[in-house]
Parts: structure tokens; sequence; C-alpha cells
């Protein structure tokens, strides 16, 4: 369990980085594909 932690500090600066990156229409292009993609799923598959 207290692997997590580093786990997720490392993520979240990955995260930063990536983000960092890409340019803000993109990334809200990506964030709203994956939350369709993942509502659809809700949707079909319960």
């Amino acid at each position: 369990m207290i692997a997590f932690v580093p786990a997720s500090l490392v993520g979240a600066k990955l995260a930063e980085r990536i983000v960092d990156r890409i340019p803000q229409e993109m990334f809200r292009l990506v964030i709203a594909a994956f939350l369709l993609l993942a509502g659809l799923k809700l949707l079909l598959f319960p």
C-alpha cells in the first residue's frame, strides 16, 4: 500500500510534463473523447 504514494507522485509529475507539451485545445479534445467513450461504455455495458 505504501508503494502507491510514490507511484502517484511520479504519475502526477509525468502527467504535468505531458500536459505542458500539448496545446490546450488538443488536451480538451482528448479528454472529451475519453469521457464520451467512458459514457458510451457505461450506457451499453452497465
